[in-house]
């Protein structure tokens, strides 16, 4: 849609509005296409015309006005799911974003400390498992484990407790990415 506010760059000579006949000054600016880059210039009369039949989103399907008005909402820029950790990122094209997720490190040589091998292994999961596998593999242990399901025996709470600290400590490791 266009505004009927008056362009400030426009030139300081007098145009005339583009519409065949009308010979009133033309000073509100009016996209030609989609590309935003060529312009008409109407008078009052004929912009308000101009707005009531402009359809940006004109000749695309459901599913592309439903992109579109996604990738708006965010202002076009990238986005994932709330709750994924992206803790490596590079701007290089062509780059999967699947490899990003988990506790990936740029530098090769990187080594998890001991602690976090440790959490990890207490959770049965590799070092490269994204944010989702390891709660999923905590709610699979947590029910396993839990005291409410394994009534007066203590070494499945003390698993229990094991397996929360380690869990907490990986949710920690995420979010200092």
């Amino acid at each position: 849609m266009v505004s009927r506010k008056k362009h400030e760059e426009a030139p300081k000579t007098k145009r005339i509005c583009d519409v065949p006949g009308c010979h009133e000054k033309g000073i509100y600016k009016a996209p030609k296409d989609k590309s935003l880059k060529e312009y008409y210039w109407f008078c009052l009369k004929h912009v308000t015309e101009y707005n009531k039949n402009w359809n940006y989103l004109e000749g695309l399907t459901p599913a592309q006005v439903e992109n579109r008005i996604r990738k708006d909402t965010v202002w076009d820029r990238p986005t994932w799911r709330l709750g994924e950790k992206h803790i490596k990122f590079s701007g290089m094209l062509g780059e999967n974003p699947e490899e990003l997720r988990g506790f990936q490190h740029q530098n090769p040589s990187f080594k998890c400390s001991s602690k976090m091998m440790e959490a990890l292994s207490v959770l049965n999961i590799g070092e490269t498992s994204s944010l989702e596998e390891i709660k999923k593999a905590y709610k699979k242990l947590a029910k396993k484990y839990h005291p409410d399901v394994n009534q007066n025996n203590k070494k499945a709470e003390d698993l229990f407790k094991k397996i929360t600290q380690a869990y907490h400590f990986l949710l920690k490791e995420f979010k200092k990415g």
